[in-house]
């Protein structure tokens, strides 16, 4: 079997970002995109951040998680999510998140060169820092598995 590859890039558009993912959403990806945001997207430049999900094979619930807390840091109005691929779309509607995020039905058109995002493997400390805040933010949100996730915060301090 072969593993699943996962490419990240970002392109500017005329009001922001835009982040597009293939394959694969999960601890790294959101450590790589949460990197992003801290360096580019703060309260004094109104940056937009669009996530870009229409080829993302997989996501994970800290994915996930680390989707609320982007939203949650920028706010609704500077940040949105394209037209979610199948399994990122049922994974949303599963969790009853698709209802916190704006979803645009194409991409904002980019006005630049797509970079890489390079994705790192983490540190035992780092990953379990990326899971447990991932899914705190998940937990205080109320939805069919918030008991679920508010265990996984449990379980790791």
């Amino acid at each position: 079997m072969t593993p699943q590859v996962s490419t990240l890039a970002i392109a500017p558009t005329a009001t922001g970002m835009l982040i597009r993912i293939e394959g694969r959403a999960s601890i790294p990806q959101s450590e790589a995109v949460e990197a992003v945001v801290r360096d580019l997207c703060t309260a004094d430049n109104q940056l937009h951040l669009v996530i870009d999900l229409a080829a993302c094979t997989y996501v994970d619930s800290t994915f996930l998680g680390t989707l609320v807390r982007q939203c949650q840091r920028l706010g609704k109005d500077r940040f949105a999510l394209v037209a979610p691929g199948e399994e990122a779309q049922r994974q949303l509607e599963t969790t009853r998140l698709i209802t916190l995020f704006t979803v645009l039905p194409e991409p904002p058109p980019v006005l630049g060169p797509w970079q890489a995002i390079p994705v790192s493997e983490l540190d035992a400390t780092a990953f379990a820092h990326q899971v447990r805040e991932a899914h705190r933010a998940l937990a205080a949100i109320p939805g069919p598995q918030q008991a679920a996730f508010q265990a996984v915060v449990d379980q790791l301090g």
